[in-house]
C-alpha cells in the first residue's frame, strides 16, 4: 500500500487506506469529525463534488488529497533540488484541476507556492518544528482515560503496520500488560495506564523509520 501511495498518482485500491483511516477515527470522539474527509480523501473532485456530503467535508477531503499528492511528488527532492523541480510539480497539479482537484484549491496552491518559503517549509525538520510549536497551544479539553486508550490504539496500529513482523504486536503487549497488572492486584486505573504504555512502547519506531527514509 505504501509503495502504491508514493509511486502512483492514482491506482485501483487507493481507497483501502482511506477506509482504514475512517475506521480508526470514527470511534474516537475528539477526532471523529475528520473521519468522513479521510474516507474520501482519494476521491477525485469531479466525483466528490456530486456526493451527499457537506461543502466543508468535500473541501477538507480534497485539500488532504491535494496536499498528499504535492508531498508525494516533492518528497524525493526535499533537501536537494526542490526549488528547481517545483515548476514540474506545479504543472502536474494544475493539469488535474477540475478532475482530481477543486479548481479553487489549485488556484490557492498556485498563489501559495509562488514563495520559495512554501517549498522550503515542507522539508522534514520544518514540519517537526511546526508540530512541536502546535504542542505548545493549551487545550481546554482533557482526554478521559478511555479516550486516551482509544488514541493509543490508533497510534499502536500505525506503528505495527510499519513492519510485516509486528502486526498487532503493540496491541497484544498492552492487553497482556493490563492482564498481568490486574493479576498483580493493581487498581483498575493503574492497569489502564500500563495498558496504554504497552500500546505505545514501540512508538519510537516511527521516528527511526522516518530517519531511515530520509
Amino acid at each position: 500500500m505504501h509503495n502504491s501511495l508514493v509511486n502512483h498518482f492514482d491506482w485501483e485500491d487507493a481507497d483501502l487506506h482511506c477506509q482504514i483511516g475512517h475506521h480508526l477515527l470514527q470511534g474516537f470522539e475528539p477526532l471523529n469529525r475528520f473521519a468522513i474527509p479521510v474516507l474520501y480523501h482519494h476521491t477525485p473532485w469531479e466525483e466528490l463534488k456530486n456526493l451527499s456530503l457537506s461543502p466543508q467535508e468535500k473541501r477538507m477531503a480534497n485539500l488532504i488529497f491535494l496536499a498528499d499528492r504535492i508531498d508525494v511528488m516533492s518528497a524525493a527532492h526535499y533537501g536537494k533540488d526542490i526549488l528547481h523541480t517545483k515548476g514540474e510539480i506545479v504543472r502536474s497539479i494544475v493539469s488535474y484541476s477540475g478532475s482530481y482537484f477543486d479548481p479553487e484549491m489549485v488556484e490557492a496552491f498556485q498563489k501559495s507556492e509562488a514563495a520559495e518559503s512554501f517549498w522550503i517549509a515542507l522539508e522534514g525538520h520544518h514540519i517537526t518544528r511546526y508540530t512541536w510549536d502546535m504542542g505548545r497551544f493549551e487545550s481546554k479539553k482533557l482526554l478521559t482515560i478511555h479516550q486516551l486508550k482509544q488514541f493509543s490504539l490508533i497510534l499502536s496500529y500505525i506503528v505495527d503496520q510499519k513492519s510485516p513482523f509486528t502486526a498487532q504486536h503493540s496491541t497484544l503487549v498492552g492487553r497482556l500488560g493490563h492482564y498481568l497488572a490486574n493479576r498483580y492486584g493493581l487498581l483498575e486505573d493503574q492497569c489502564d495506564k500500563i495498558e496504554i504504555a504497552g500500546f505505545l512502547h514501540d512508538i519510537g519506531k516511527l521516528r527511526m523509520r522516518a530517519m531511515h527514509l530520509t
